[in-house]
């Protein structure tokens, strides 16, 4: 599963990305919940050809629109699908907000 994402950072610093525990989907597979995280390699790939033809940075600006794709690798028989997104610039820090968006 692919999502293809516009952030806008509302902070007041530049921020140089976010750590891929940012992101994650989950979904119910066999009547359980499971969640599924951010595939590093698959998003790379989807973001650096979308890059093509819409750049993308490495570097967060406030008020700019930043682009990327995030990528799962997700258990094909699961449903009712959440896009979860907890933005940390570093690993174990505080997220700056969280948000859930329900995909089916």
């Amino acid at each position: 599963m692919a999502i293809r994402l516009e952030i806008i950072y509302k902070g007041k610093t530049t921020i140089s990305s976010l750590v891929a525990s940012s992101y994650s989907v989950s979904g119910t597979v066999n009547g359980q919940t499971t969640n599924f995280a951010l595939s590093n390699d698959a998003s790379y790939d989807f973001s650096y050809v979308y890059a093509l033809q819409y750049p993308t940075t490495d570097q967060i600006v406030p008020g700019v629109p930043f682009n990327t794709y995030a990528a799962f690798g997700i258990n094909p028989e699961g449903k009712n699908w959440t896009f979860n997104f907890r933005p940390q610039e570093f690993l174990n820090s505080t997220p700056m907000c969280t948000v859930s968006i329900p995909l089916d």
